[in-house]
């Protein structure tokens, strides 16, 4: 048990004992009744927050004992499962974002000569191509594409 705990309980005795005697001082002497019957009731309330005060302070010590003994195995697999946990989750979350678009919705970019345009629909790119404004040299990559593919192969 920590000192400070131990000092404030034996305060918070003391100051029980000090109400007690008070109240019933108090009731022996009945003209002093009013003054000496509050300090009683007084000292019997610091007597009680004396207390709490020491079961806090004893609390608190059990706790940072337990935190302390248990930094080993406990603790390491604690971590090695939020680890696990958290790779899961940001697996799930980067398969989700890393879905092909919807068909027909794919957003297309296009260079030429080194500079990048768009983006543009499949459709605008096809219309394009058929144009002319477009030749089958020019270069197309999908919106979350990995490689640069020539517009011939669309």
């Amino acid at each position: 048990m920590p000192i400070l705990a131990t000092i404030y309980r034996i305060l918070g005795l003391l100051s029980f004992i000090v109400g007690g005697l008070c109240i019933i001082l108090s009731i022996a002497l009945p003209e002093q009744l009013p003054a000496v019957f509050i300090n009683g009731v007084i000292a019997i309330l610091l007597g009680i927050l004396s207390l709490g005060i020491s079961e806090v302070i004893t609390l608190i010590a059990k706790i940072e004992y337990n935190t302390a003994s248990n930094t080993g195995s406990n603790s390491e697999k604690t971590m090695r499962e939020i680890s696990t946990t958290l790779k899961s989750l940001l697996q799930a979350a980067k398969s989700t974002f890393d879905l092909p678009p919807v068909p027909g919705s794919e957003k297309i970019f296009i260079a030429i000569d080194g500079a990048v345009d768009g983006p543009y629909s499949l459709t605008d790119v096809i219309e394009l191509k058929k144009q002319g404004a477009i030749d089958n040299t020019a270069l197309y990559i999908q919106e979350r594409g990995k490689e640069w593919k020539r517009v011939s192969e669309i």
